[in-house]
């Protein structure tokens, strides 16, 4: 995994200042509270610039979250830095068990959201994630993941989208090229990312992200075979259970 480096970790908040974080974050803590969790004790994974973790803290959430990139990390932290209820860790979800941070502790909930399960892409990483997360959490927790669903995915899925922001330093323009490997069921995104400054300064940056989808028995199969039962299936955030072909972010909860 190599994602959301440098300059792009930088833009995330732009480029997701319109995500409903704080919408998405009451949901799921108000599930959490109709399935009894024992405590207020979560483990955030791939927690990006730390958006939901404070949310979550403001909630009454004591918050241990963790992301793979250093620079999103770096802006989580600055972004916390008024809370003492989050903690931030580098590392890889692949090794919740080898990080020495967490050794020794256990967590009332874990939540995993916007489809960052699917950066471990190989069953293996699928597999040793969960397995992790359900090592680390108390019997009676709750296991909440965000994910693609590869029905929307395979029928539906944009290969080229071009977006524009406007700043007051200038403008962003982010191309988004998706290829699909159905045998795989991973999207490749390709970013391309201009800023055209006011005074006439130019940058561009490019990166490449792998993320994988799912259908609903393989997830349900992940999460079983990791200690998990799995308590219910969301149309994104929200009561409806109906899950269709146009369900393209499926939000599940699952219980040790």
């Amino acid at each position: 995994m190599s994602n959301y480096l440098g300059r792009h970790a930088g833009l995330y908040d732009i480029f997701y200042a319109d995500k409903p974080y704080r919408k998405e974050a009451e949901f799921v803590a108000k599930m959490l509270e109709t399935y009894n969790v024992p405590g207020k004790k979560m483990l955030e994974i791939a927690c990006g610039t730390g958006s939901h973790a404070v949310i979550f803290a403001e909630l009454g959430w004591e918050v241990t979250a963790i992301d793979y990139s250093p620079d999103m990390v770096r802006r989580a932290r600055e972004k916390a830095r008024y809370s003492s209820k989050i903690h931030f860790i580098e590392g890889d979800m692949r090794h919740i068990g080898d990080m020495p941070e967490l050794h020794g502790q256990t967590f009332d909930a874990a939540v995993c959201l916007f489809d960052s399960i699917g950066y471990t892409l190989t069953n293996e990483g699928v597999a040793s994630t969960i397995s992790g997360i359900g090592n680390i959490l108390k019997t009676g927790s709750v296991f909440c993941c965000e994910y693609w669903h590869a029905a929307a995915m395979l029928c539906d899925y944009s290969p080229v989208r071009v977006r524009r922001w406007h700043t007051s330093q200038g403008e962003i323009i982010r191309i988004s090229e998706t290829a699909l490997d159905a045998s795989t069921q991973t999207a490749e995104i390709s970013f391309d990312i201009l800023e055209l400054g006011t005074e006439g300064s130019f940058s561009r940056l490019k990166e490449t992200q792998k993320n994988r989808f799912f259908s609903v028995r393989e997830m349900d199969y992940f999460l079983e075979t990791g200690g998990l039962k799995v308590l219910s299936r969301h149309d994104g955030f929200s009561d409806s259970l109906r899950i269709s072909d146009n369900t393209w972010h499926i939000v599940c909860f699952s219980q040790k």
